[in-house]
């Protein structure tokens, strides 16, 4: 089985930083930034409590495919970086 993920923007992934959620047994990306940076008005992304919003979320050794949404090579491959280590897969939206 194979599991996708939601479509993220490059540029969003890309300020994110990875913490390994140890109580959850998960690893988290958290935005760097507010919610308004990030094109949110709504209350659907989980805040951290010192304003970084949760992005992602992965089990380790699940079979999850990362979908990065870009019109860029090179910040796909940035934002393709940053969570390549957690994930099976990179899929490119153009």
């Amino acid at each position: 089985d194979i599991v996708y993920s939601e479509e993220i923007l490059d540029f969003r992934i890309e300020k994110c930083s990875r913490v390994e959620n140890k109580s959850l047994g998960t690893i988290d990306f958290y935005y760097q930034g507010g919610r308004e940076e990030y094109g949110i008005h709504g209350n659907h992304l989980q805040d951290a409590g010192n304003g970084n919003l949760l992005c992602f979320r992965t089990i380790p050794e699940e079979p999850v495919v990362f979908q990065i949404g870009s019109c860029d090579a090179v910040a796909a491959l940035r934002g393709a970086t940053v969570v390549c280590k957690d994930v099976k897969a990179i899929d490119l939206n153009c």
